[in-house]
């Protein structure tokens, strides 16, 4: 057997996949380190299927292991980069936008109006450039499991209402509703990154349908865990591509979606979100019928009363 030879840290996922595919009798793709006897430390892609035991006790999993250390060292090195540059880029871009908030103060005290509005449209450009920068930060923590998380105790729902009341100033074109199952559902989590969750999940649906108004924002709680769905109307997901959207960098390549603006970097960081808090995130959608996304973090169950 080959698991003493697989990294210690990434023996528990593997495991994990195995049982999985022999409870649903599903296949097995995962990436892990092993430890070779004469190569050293080296990344494999794992691909098989989960064989049934013909006799109740001999069940095995039929497959390859790849060598994928050179694209693995590669990615590495373009992780560093992104790192590196992103830190980098933080400081000038602070310098720019104080620069454009002075100057767009100048120009409205001495009333030219047309030279104000220039320099708002250039703020909040660099707003833009500033979330990006911190969408690429974020990925070089994922990748390097350095994605920390402040938790505390508070009411999700409140949450949810703060983010949709802010997110409702900024769009004209969408009109976000909320139902809500009850209105108090209490967690213990990080109250910004799980904010940053739900604009990113909102801000797709607004982005991706464009020719729809209306933006539905759902939350439940089903006994220890709380449920999230963002609704839209809009373009809708392939089945065959809908596995692949939580990659980092992945975009739809369709014609009628490819043009979106985007990094392909918010999902990816939703998704690592998401499972830090030991919840899970998905999505339901067909082609052409819009697309909802959910996940579900764990409550904070009240005490019964001693």
């Amino acid at each position: 057997m080959f698991l003493p030879l697989v990294y210690p840290e990434d023996r528990p996922k593997l495991i994990a996949m195995i049982r999985e595919a022999s409870e649903k009798l599903t296949g097995i793709e995962l990436e892990f380190r092993m430890q070779h006897p004469e190569r050293g430390l080296q990344w494999v892609l794992m691909r098989g299927s989960y064989i049934s035991p013909y006799d109740r006790v001999n069940a095995s999993i039929m497959g390859s292991l790849i060598d994928i250390t050179e694209r693995k060292n590669f990615e590495q090195q373009k992780d560093e980069f992104i790192g590196i540059a992103s830190h980098e880029l933080r400081t000038p871009v602070t310098s720019i936008k104080a620069y454009a908030e002075v100057l767009h103060e100048i120009f409205s005290e001495a009333g030219n109006a047309e030279s104000a509005a220039l320099m708002g449209k250039l703020d909040a450009q660099v707003d833009r450039l500033t979330e990006l920068i911190h969408s690429l930060l974020d990925t070089t923590r994922v990748t390097e499991g350095q994605l920390q998380l402040q938790k505390e105790s508070f009411n999700l729902v409140a949450l949810i209402n703060e983010t949709v009341e802010v997110m409702q100033r900024t769009t004209n074109s969408h009109r976000l509703e909320l139902v809500h199952d009850c209105e108090e559902i209490n967690v213990s989590a990080d109250r910004e990154r799980m904010r940053q969750v739900l604009i990113n999940l909102i801000s797709n649906a607004i982005k991706y349908s464009p020719a729809a108004d209306q933006v539905i924002i759902k939350s439940s709680m089903d006994g220890t865990d709380a449920t999230v769905c963002v609704q839209d109307f809009g373009v809708g997901i392939a089945e065959a591509v809908q596995p692949k959207i939580f990659e980092r960098f992945f975009r739809v390549g369709e014609p009628d979606i490819a043009t979106f603006p985007g990094l392909g970097l918010g999902l990816f960081i939703s998704e690592e979100i998401v499972r830090k808090h030991g919840g899970t995130i998905w999505v339901n959608s067909r082609k052409g019928e819009g697309a909802s996304f959910y996940f579900k973090i764990p409550v904070v169950l009240q005490k019964s009363p001693a």
